[in-house]
């Protein structure tokens, strides 16, 4: 009997493009599941859709064009834009043109390979907590899912803010995940490019949610803040860089929105995207004995 090879559950590509409805159907549910065969398979692929002009970028030299050598000659995506400020605010993911080179000029000495690197024990620590935690576990069942959210959510909590949340992480957690299945989802009135007044069922839901983060982080940084007033030497996390962020061409520090809105980023971006990642990664190596034992 002939074996199949393992193929991890994933879309199918299409032969051709779908239809006009089809494809905001499709998009509501997942995005990546509108590419064509040709959109895996193509270095570059453009063209112009009822959304505009479309370009997917796969070849590493292209991805360099666009974000670092010719950088000037493209903007942010208005569909995405639409979808992310609302609960992100402003911050370096999700501002464009003159806003984002100052906050990438303030921040880029935080993510040096020696700054970064300077965080390794930390992280180290806290992945080792996860292990003993797991191995505790061992004969039960264990989501996964649910320990890298909360692994992440730790390592963040050790680099970028040494003194705590200052709120239980599972809170985070599932703040986190609810921004994502409310605000975080694509509206069809995004995707008909209708003006931002009109009311969107998930940004609704998820204001509570918004409002949750943005109290959460004031408190944090008011705590920092508080901490430095009184001439207490603070913690060398991301916190405190941030605040001591300046842009080297203006030498103004970080407005206090932007500040906010970056934390907000750091927390709700990072630490759902690594935790995603270290998931199917987990999951790919029980698939494959071979690797699992490289690994």
């Amino acid at each position: 009997m002939t074996a199949i090879a393992f193929r991890p559950p994933a879309p199918y590509p299409l032969e051709k493009p779908l239809g006009l409805f089809a494809r905001i159907a499709t998009m509501r549910r997942n995005p990546i599941e509108i590419w064509t065969r040709a959109h895996y398979e193509r270095p570059v692929m453009v063209g112009r859709t009822v959304f505009g002009k479309r370009a997917v970028v796969s070849d590493p030299a292209g991805v360099r064009r666009v974000f670092l050598d010719n950088v000037g000659n493209y903007r942010k995506d208005d569909l995405q834009l639409r979808i992310l400020r609302p609960g992100l605010g402003n911050g370096l993911l999700t501002s464009d043109g003159e806003a984002w080179r100052a906050q990438r000029r303030s921040l880029a000495p935080l993510f040096t390979p020696r700054q970064v690197a300077a965080f390794a024990d930390a992280m180290a620590e806290a992945t080792r907590q996860g292990v003993e935690r797991l191995r505790r576990s061992a004969g039960q069942g264990i989501d996964m899912s649910y320990e890298m959210a909360r692994l992440t959510l730790e390592i963040l909590e050790h680099t970028l803010f040494s003194s705590g949340l200052g709120r239980d992480a599972g809170e985070f957690q599932v703040a986190v995940t609810r921004y994502f299945d409310t605000v975080g989802r694509i509206s069809l009135w995004d995707l008909m490019g209708l003006p931002a007044i009109l009311p969107r069922l998930g940004l609704t839901k998820g204001r509570a949610t918004i409002e949750w983060f943005g109290k959460a982080v004031a408190d944090i940084v008011g705590a920092r803040r508080k901490l430095i007033a009184e001439g207490i030497a603070p913690p060398r996390d991301i916190l405190t860089l941030l605040l001591q962020a300046q842009d080297p061409e203006t030498g103004r520090g970080m407005p206090e929105e932007d500040l906010r809105a970056n934390i907000v980023t750091f927390i709700g971006a990072g630490h759902e995207t690594t935790a995603n990642a270290l998931t199917w990664t987990l999951y790919l190596l029980s698939q494959s004995p071979d690797w699992r034992e490289r690994v």
